[in-house]
């Protein structure tokens, strides 16, 4: 009985290890133009602060030089990363982590650039 349910438990850590974690995936069908533009609000508010363009130096507070995302064109190509970091609350790293419908607007905002 005891290996039965050491095996059960073995099994069920790779279901475990994805607790939590959402791909971007496609625009969903119930997204509006409204959360879209109140996502896009957040990442302006939230990511600008170290990764708009106008930010150099220490004001990037570490962000890399290229990830400028004031830039549409650079939000499209790096979206799955940032949603990634967005929705598991690695970014931003300061000023508290993007939850409840701010997180859902961003899902959408991304996951609908054209």
């Amino acid at each position: 009985m005891r290996n039965l349910l050491s095996l059960a438990c073995l099994l069920c850590l790779p279901l475990l290890a994805g607790c939590g974690d959402e791909e971007l995936g496609e625009c969903p069908d119930d997204a509006t133009p409204t959360q879209q533009e109140q996502g896009k609000g957040v990442i302006e508010a939230k990511c600008n602060s170290c990764h708009g363009s106008s930010k150099t130096g220490d004001a990037r507070q570490g962000a890399p030089t290229n990830l400028k995302y004031d830039d549409p064109a650079v939000v499209k190509a790096n979206r799955e990363e940032m949603w990634e970091q967005t929705q598991s609350g690695s970014m931003p790293p300061t000023g508290g982590a993007v939850t409840g419908g701010d997180l859902d607007a961003v899902r959408a905002y991304l996951a609908c650039l054209p």
